[in-house]
C-alpha cells in the first residue's frame, strides 16, 4: 500500500498565496450555515479532494522490529475496528452543518476517490530529499525545526510546572516521510523515534537519510494514519507535522483518540500544520490540486475537544513568510490521562 503521509506538496502545505483565503485551485467552505448532505462515517481515507477515491485499507504492525512493516485489512475488519471504536467513544459531532454539507458531498460516493489523487501524487513525485518533502521549500527547514525545538522545551517546562512531566524515551514521527523531523529534531529530544509513513517509496528512504542519526531509528511503520494504530501506552510524544491536511474531520478525530491511548502517562501529543488566519470567515479551504484542505483555528480546536484533549500550549510558527499559510504548533494531552496522572 502506497499512500501519502509525509510533508505537504508545493501546491497545498507551504504554497504561496495571493489571498490568506483563495487561490485559483482552492475552493473555501463559508461558516454561512448550510444543510448537511450525506453520511460520511465509513469514510477511512486520509485526505481531501472533490474527486473520488478508491478505498483503501491499511494498519501498520505496532509489534515492529526496526523493518518497514506494511499490512492490510479486509473492509470487514476495518468495518469492526471502526464500531469498536465508535463503542469506546461519542460518534464525531459535526462543527457545523456547513462542514457537515462539505464532507456529505465530497464523500457523496462513500469515498472510493477521497485520497487517490494525493496518493497519486506523492507515489509519483516527491524526490526523497529535504527540497522533496517540502514541495520545493527546503529553505524552510532550519526555521521548522528551529522553532519546534523552542516549541518543544517550553512544553516540557509547562508540564514539570504542572506536576506531569514529559519524559524522553520514545516517540513517534507521524507522516514521517524520508525522516525529516526525526533526523533535524526528534532524535535530538528522544532516545528513540518510530516512524510511520504511508508511502513506502519514502519510508525505504528513511535509513540512508537518518545517516548518523539512525541509531535513533526504532520501528518504521508502512500505514496511513486513519489506519493506524500506536501501541497502547507506548509514546512519550506522538509528533505529526504537515499531514492532517490529508484527513477528513471524523478520521482526523479517530487518528487523534488512537494516539492518545498510544500515550505513556505524561505523554503528550504535538500537531504542527498549514492554518487559515484566525479572523477567516471560512472554516475549510480545499486545494483541488493534491487533495488537501486547511482549516480555521475554531474548527481544529473543535476537533481536539472531539478527540477528548486538552490544550497545554498553542504557538504561531515564527519567521514565516507573509505570503505562506500561517503554520500553529500545539500541544494537547487527553482530558481524563492528565487528571489520572495529577492524582
Amino acid at each position: 500500500l502506497k499512500l501519502l503521509i509525509g510533508a505537504p506538496s508545493n501546491r497545498t502545505a507551504l504554497s504561496s498565496l495571493t489571498s490568506p483565503y483563495h487561490t485559483s485551485n482552492q475552493t473555501s467552505v463559508s461558516h454561512q450555515l448550510q444543510e448537511p448532505r450525506g453520511d460520511y462515517r465509513a469514510d477511512r481515507r486520509l485526505a481531501l479532494n472533490g474527486n473520488h477515491q478508491e478505498p483503501i485499507m491499511s494498519i501498520a504492525d505496532t509489534e515492529g522490529n526496526g523493518e518497514s512493516v506494511p499490512m492490510e485489512i479486509s473492509g470487514a475488519a476495518a468495518t469492526a475496528g471502526e464500531e469498536e471504536e465508535e463503542q469506546q467513544w461519542p460518534a464525531y459531532k459535526e462543527f457545523n452543518s456547513t462542514t457537515a454539507a462539505f464532507w456529505g458531498k465530497e464523500l457523496a460516493d462513500g469515498g472510493k476517490v477521497w485520497y487517490s489523487k494525493a496518493e497519486d501524487w506523492w507515489v509519483h513525485n516527491c524526490e526523497t530529499t529535504i527540497d522533496g518533502v517540502l514541495g520545493g521549500f527546503g529553505n524552510l527547514d532550519p526555521d521548522d525545526v528551529k522553532q519546534s525545538a523552542f516549541f518543544f522545551r517550553d512544553v516540557r517546562k509547562l508540564c514539570a510546572q504542572m506536576k506531569t512531566p514529559v519524559q524522553t524515551e520514545r516517540c513517534l514521527d507521524g507522516g514521517a516521510g524520508i525522516g525529516r523531523v526525526t533526523r533535524n529534531l526528534l532524535s535530538d529530544l528522544f532516545q528513540v523515534v518510530d516512524l510511520v509513513e504511508g508511502n513506502q517509496r519514502l519510508l525505504d528512504a528513511a535509513p540512508q537519510f537518518l545517516g548518523e542519526k539512525l541509531s535513533s531509528m526504532g520501528d518504521r511503520f508502512c500505514s496511513t494514519l486513519q489506519d493506524f494504530v500506536p501501541k497502547e501506552g507506548h509514546y512519550d510524544c506522538i509528533w505529526t507535522q504537515w499531514v492532517v491536511i490529508y484527513l477528513t474531520d471524523a478520521d482526523f478525530v479517530r487518528y487523534l483518540r488512537r494516539c492518545s491511548r498510544g500515550l505513556k502517562p505524561g505523554g503528550i501529543i504535538v500537531i504542527k500544520e498549514n492554518m487559515l488566519q484566525a479572523d477567516s470567515p471560512t472554516d475549510l479551504l480545499k486545494d483541488e490540486d493534491d487533495s488537501s484542505v486547511t482549516r480555521s483555528p475554531r474548527l481544529m480546536k473543535h476537533i481536539f475537544k472531539q478527540a477528548g484533549l486538552e490544550m497545554v500550549l498553542e504557538r504561531p510558527q515564527q519567521n514565516w513568510g507573509s505570503d505562506m499559510l500561517p503554520v500553529q504548533m500545539y500541544a494537547l494531552r487527553p482530558v481524563e490521562g492528565r487528571k489520572q496522572v495529577s492524582q
